[in-house]
């Protein structure tokens, strides 16, 4: 994971596309015609640029692949799915690569607002796992679920956010009152469930339609992992347990089981997939892109 960085946009399409609204979860998922919006934050090697809906780039292909699923995909729908991708670094690879599965398959308009370094909880105070320091959520973090991530979301008013668990909400905490709690405590979870809620409720009231928690895999750096804090399987299916229980609650809200496919397919143990044992590589990326694209097309058709 890579600490907060510079804001840059690489690149944004014009006017929101949406299907209509459905009441109840089904994924209004259409085919992308491959345009790309990327709003991604805490990058080293781009330049700084407010994010902004006239700053264009769009690519579009007719070619389409048939991606190998359990499920049946169709090749396409009636119109483009619009999703917004947000997360910290982890998420920022994956929704890179599923960029580029949109790009050469089509089915997704993808607008990506990721930060380095960041989660997608913002209260309490955190226990960095590089430092092993007690620290306030930064402010580029905050800025970033407070107003970049809702101003996206008003411009595409997209069908789908695409949220990724972060490890950084897989820490321990330090509350204004003093208290300290570990993601398996149930104040965590309890705390952990309420950010997450807000962060959600202010995105469909914003515009989305529905949003979709991306399950992430336990992190093992650079696989000499202790056993405890992130790399810890009991912490991580915690906070797995609080984005299931809000999806159960609300039928805007679903999750994605990456950690089960990846387990499916033989991959949470492969060092090629996570060569630093929490970044996936280009490769694997567009791997789990070609499986998002899958399953986000198959709810769409099951309705």
């Amino acid at each position: 994971m890579a600490m907060p960085g510079t804001l840059h946009t690489l690149g944004l399409t014009t006017g929101p596309r949406r299907r209509g609204r459905h009441p109840t979860r089904s994924f209004a998922l259409a085919i992308l015609t491959a345009a790309v919006v990327i709003v991604a934050c805490g990058s080293d090697d781009t330049a700084t640029v407010e994010p902004s809906a006239t700053d264009v780039t769009t690519t579009s292909r007719d070619t389409t692949t048939t991606t190998p699923t359990t499920t049946t995909v169709p090749e396409r729908l009636d119109d483009p799915l619009s999703v917004v991708f947000i997360g910290d670094s982890t998420g920022r690879i994956v929704a890179e690569g599923l960029a580029e599965v949109a790009a050469s398959e089509g089915s997704i308009e993808l607008a990506i607002a990721t930060r380095n370094g960041c989660g997608l909880m913002t209260t309490g105070d955190l226990l960095n796992p590089m430092s092993g320091q007690w620290e306030p959520v930064p402010v580029g973090c905050i800025e970033q679920i407070e107003r970049i991530i809702p101003t996206v979301v008003a411009e595409r008013q997209p069908d789908v956010v695409l949220a990724m668990v972060s490890s950084w909400d897989v820490s321990e905490r330090r509350w204004a009152d003093g208290v300290e709690s570990a993601p398996v405590d149930p104040l965590h979870q309890e705390r952990l469930g309420a950010d997450y809620a807000r962060l959600a409720e202010r995105l469909l009231d914003t515009g989305a339609s529905e949003v979709i928690w991306l399950l992430q895999p336990t992190p093992n750096g650079f696989w000499q992992g202790s056993g405890e804090g992130q790399d810890d399987d009991r912490w991580q299916e915690a906070s797995r347990d609080v984005v299931r229980a809000l999806a159960d609650v609300d039928p805007r809200a679903d999750v994605l089981d990456l950690v089960g496919w990846m387990g499916d397919e033989g991959l949470l143990d492969d060092v090629d997939t996570r060569p630093d044992g929490i970044h996936f590589s280009p490769d694997a990326a567009r791997d789990v892109g070609r499986w998002i694209r899958a399953e986000l097309l198959a709810r769409t058709a099951s309705g």
